[in-house]
């Protein structure tokens, strides 16, 4: 290895005098899969000797016969022979090495011939009659790919949502209540959820009051009431005050209703609040707001972006929310990604940075700020809400910047809500994950759209959400006027 670390592995028994630093020992376990005993626990000890229990892998090796893979072992050795393969065989046994220096965790799954960490290694073993009867016994191959790869790459696990927020606004019928679900490695991905309504139909009214319900928990008679159900079905039961980690509400809009609540982003409350806008607090009335000026956006902007780029993961997932947006054929020319290489020199950044974000329009600005937030302060189980993206968005970037959105809430197992007027992000998300909201005098209901909204053509979902209003205006009006006077003009 390139650093000159070396680890020991120790066999059950650690000879006396040994100095237990940068090694581990496995202890084998008598557990029988079908005549294959390949179980062993996992102590890996640090440079400075600490101990961390790793829990249960799984070792084989090809060829392998009936019998116990200890018995082809020797009692110690620096690394497993090239023909062996291990699987750690739960979830928490990745996330414990990730806590774990990088390069001891490197070495540590370089030497046992870590299948998760291999993927050609997987493909060698995945012949293996040893590796499909007994170390895939308790662990699917899905899991290898979804699971235990995305924890090593820093990405979060993921799981499955059921909500469901009855809300402080209805009809005769009772409150309006709407569902969300989210199902792991869904295609199309179900981790957008969208409101769409013409104006004034309350959406924002319904994203604020769905913001204070998690945060402020109570009050459910002014702010409606969330509920969730498990994996099994109902019944339903009242949101535990944890099952969010955190808010985030995105609004850039001048006449956004979006109050800032104070951020919370001390993790001593039990949910966190994140604003990312263009309010702040004002200083003479903590109760009264004022816009941000454009150098404290750029400051809002660049000290996200040094968050970012001080850790390996936040920096890969910037780097992949913006090849993301290079979509947008703007934001290609700039070439942001290549910020986070690594070997630049952090000053020479920040420098670039602050430049290329003065010189960009207002709707790139708001876009990269909006991602650059994002990737520092979503985390798992988050829940993000964004106010009508579009008010400055041209549709490649609001198609561009949803697809950005929806991989960054996979990486963190996050969960977004976004109210709209746009068809546009309609075409990004199944209708599954879509609730339309009418308004007719007092009465409020929310639907699903009648027809598949997912790559639907635009024209085909304006009439879907906005019906006969969309006849009744613009050139549809002119010409009917046209029309009109020319059949009068006829009768005389």
């Amino acid at each position: 290895m390139g650093n000159g670390m070396t680890l020991q592995i120790y066999l059950d028994a650690v000879p006396p005098g040994s100095v237990l630093a940068n090694s581990a020992v496995l202890r084998s376990d008598n557990w029988d899969d079908y005549s294959y005993k390949t179980l062993f626990t996992v102590v890996l000890y640090t440079e400075q000797g600490a101990p961390i229990s790793l829990g249960a892998v799984k070792i084989g090796f090809t060829g392998q016969g009936h019998g116990r893979t200890r018995e082809a072992m020797p009692p110690s050795f620096g690394e497993m022979p090239e023909n062996y393969f291990s699987l750690g065989q739960e979830p928490e046994y990745y996330q414990r090495l990730m806590t774990v220096p990088v390069a001891l965790r490197n070495e540590y799954l370089r030497c046992m011939r870590d299948v998760v960490a291999d993927p050609v290694r997987e493909q060698l073993a995945a012949v293996e009659s040893v590796f499909s009867t007994s170390i895939l016994r308790s662990v699917s191959r899905s899991a290898i790919d979804g699971q235990f790869r995305r924890i090593l790459s820093g990405g979060a696990v993921l799981t499955s949502y059921r909500f469901y927020y009855t809300a402080p606004m209805g009809n005769d019928e009772g409150a309006m209540q709407l569902a969300f679900e989210v199902a792991p490695n869904s295609l199309p991905p179900t981790n957008i959820h969208v409101v769409i309504g013409r104006n004034g139909v309350g959406k924002t009214t319904l994203l604020n009051s769905i913001v204070e319900a998690i945060v402020h928990q109570g009050r459910s008679d002014t702010l409606g009431r969330f509920e969730v159900a498990s994996e099994t079905w109902p019944p339903k039961i009242p949101m535990p005050p944890s099952y969010f980690s955190s808010v985030t509400s995105v609004a850039f809009s001048a006449f956004d209703k979006f109050s800032p609540l104070p951020d919370q982003s001390d993790n001593s409350r039990s949910v966190g609040y994140v604003y990312i806008g263009l309010k702040k607090r004002s200083l003479s009335s903590p109760t009264d707001h004022v816009f941000k000026d454009p150098v404290e956006l750029a400051d809002d902007f660049l000290n996200s972006l040094d968050v970012c780029l001080s850790m390996d993961v936040k920096r890969e997932q910037w780097k992949n929310a913006i090849t993301a947006l290079e979509f947008d054929e703007n934001f290609a020319e700039m070439s942001l990604s290549l910020m986070a290489e690594y070997g630049h020199d952090p000053e020479e950044v920040k420098r670039y940075a602050k430049q290329v974000f003065e010189n960009m329009s207002s709707g790139h600005k708001i876009v990269l700020l909006t991602v650059t937030k994002l990737v520092e302060t979503v985390e798992e189980k988050s829940l993000v809400l964004l106010d009508e993206p579009e008010s400055h968005l041209h549709p490649p970037l609001l198609s561009a910047f949803t697809r950005a959105l929806s991989e960054l809430l996979t990486a963190r197992n996050a969960v977004a809500l976004i109210a709209t007027h746009s068809p546009v992000v309609l075409q990004e998300v199944p209708r599954s994950c879509v609730w339309k909201i009418n308004r007719f005098r007092d009465s409020t209901k929310a639907e699903r759209p009648e027809m598949e909204t997912f790559g639907e053509n635009v024209g085909a979902l304006t009439r879907e959400i906005f019906g006969l209003a969309v006849s009744k205006s613009g050139f549809h009006d002119l010409l009917a006027k046209r029309l009109s006077k020319l059949a009068t003009l006829k009768r005389l």
